[in-house]
């Protein structure tokens, strides 16, 4: 009985022992891969010029949020830019005539200016022997309130004409034989949403198989085999060359867009659709 009892005793410390060797030994790895970790963590925060990875990463979030300030900015004067382009005048008209019978030469002219809202003036100068007479009317919105001479109707005319021609241009209706996927680079995804989504829009006006997707840059590395343009807004297309050699790998086309531009498209669905189709064409 008293040898069971030891025969027993001893087989739970012989148990007890080989456990403990056992969460020793794993005890003693586990200390060894920590040490080798910390080892590692420590020589990866610091840095040749003493700085640690959390300063380096601080500040990195500061420069981040220093270049958003910059974006918004630059987004503000591009578009008073835009309203600057607009009120300019773009549209031209003139008619030269003979005002006085006994001066030789069309030497008097009717000159109609406007913007890209059909309004500004009509000026008409007369020339004669005894001097030359200026007249001003305004026009608004393709309408003058003030009753216009012969000349000054056919130099609105004229513009009209001119303008007409030009819109009546034939268009070729927006086609594609197969699904393109888009995606729109900002450094945000702010205002490549605002693009996508004109895109997107303009796709569903034409019946058009596109759609768009926004996303910041650096976050493009592993969806860009699933897309078949990438368009760069203004802010990033310091990295068109950079974003192509990674895009080659997929047959990927990527275009850059110019301020004005990138703005303009953001707020016409058809104009960002035919953006877009122009790119499908030029492969």
């Amino acid at each position: 009985m008293i040898q069971e009892i030891f025969s027993s005793a001893y087989t739970y410390i012989i148990t007890v022992v080989v456990m403990f060797l056992i969460f020793l030994i794993l005890y003693i790895k586990q200390s060894m891969k920590l040490n080798k970790l910390m080892k590692k963590y420590d020589k990866f925060m610091k840095g040749k010029n003493a700085e640690n990875l959390d300063g380096a990463i601080r500040e990195s979030f500061k420069q981040i949020e220093k270049i958003n300030v910059e974006h918004q900015k630059t987004m503000i004067k591009v578009e008073e830019s835009v309203h600057r382009i607009n009120s300019v005048f773009q549209k031209l008209g003139i008619v030269k005539y003979n005002a006085f019978k006994e001066m030789g030469g069309n030497l008097s002219f009717a000159l109609c200016m406007l913007d890209s809202e059909n309004t500004g003036f009509i000026l008409n100068t007369m020339h004669g022997r005894e001097g030359s007479y200026t007249y001003i009317k305004e026009i608004i919105k393709g309408e003058a309130y003030a009753t216009l001479g012969e000349e000054e109707k056919e130099a609105l005319d004229a513009l009209e004409e001119q303008v007409e021609k030009e819109e009546a241009k034939e268009v070729q209706p927006l086609s594609l034989n197969k699904n393109i996927n888009v995606l729109v680079l900002c450094v945000g995804a702010g205002t490549s949403a605002m693009f996508a989504n004109a895109v997107k829009e303009g796709a569903e006006i034409e019946n058009l198989p596109i759609d768009a997707t926004a996303s910041a840059y650096g976050s493009h590395y592993d969806i860009l085999k699933d897309y078949d343009i990438v368009v760069l807004s203004p802010q990033v297309q310091s990295h068109l060359e950079e974003v192509r050699q990674d895009a080659s790998k997929y047959g990927t086309k990527v275009v850059a867009t110019k301020g004005a531009q990138y703005i303009k498209l953001t707020r016409d669905p058809k104009g960002a659709v035919e953006f877009i189709c122009e790119q499908v064409k030029e492969g």
